[in-house]
């Protein structure tokens, strides 16, 4: 299915290719068609507007699972959740890389935040591969 509505391309930098000042009076933009229907929810991030943190929740969610310490919502006769270390292993990794990437860039907030979800995480991981319960 192919969306074929025309669009307009503006260029918004604020200087010219030369370097020199762009001039304020540039052609407004013009008005976005009306939309035929509003955008299904689904395509909205849940809880509202989407957050460096609420990254950082989601992929400390998958490790919890990958960990077994969430339950998979399953069968009663189910006696323990399924364990995937190396799963839990990619999804701290991509939290490391997150801290490595964002360095300088996050609220003292997301900081205090990530470093203590790093620090629970790669301990529930260690007591796992050890063979522990988390």
């Amino acid at each position: 299915m192919t969306d074929e509505r025309p669009f307009t391309v503006r260029d918004r930098r604020n200087f010219t290719a030369d370097g020199e000042l762009r001039s304020e009076t540039a052609e407004p933009a013009p008005a976005p068609p009306p939309a035929s229907e509003p955008a299904p929810a689904a395509d909205l991030p849940p809880g509202g507007e989407a957050t460096l943190e609420a990254l950082f929740a989601d992929l400390a969610a998958a490790v919890a699972f990958h960990l077994g310490l969430m339950g998979e919502g399953g069968e009663a006769g189910e006696d323990a959740p399924k364990v995937d270390l190396a799963a839990a292993r990619h999804a701290i990794s991509m939290l490391e890389l997150l801290q490595s990437k964002t360095q300088g860039n996050r609220t003292p907030r997301e900081d205090q935040v990530l470093e203590r979800l790093l620090f629970e995480l790669r301990m529930a991981w260690m007591s796992r591969a050890r063979g522990g319960a988390a």
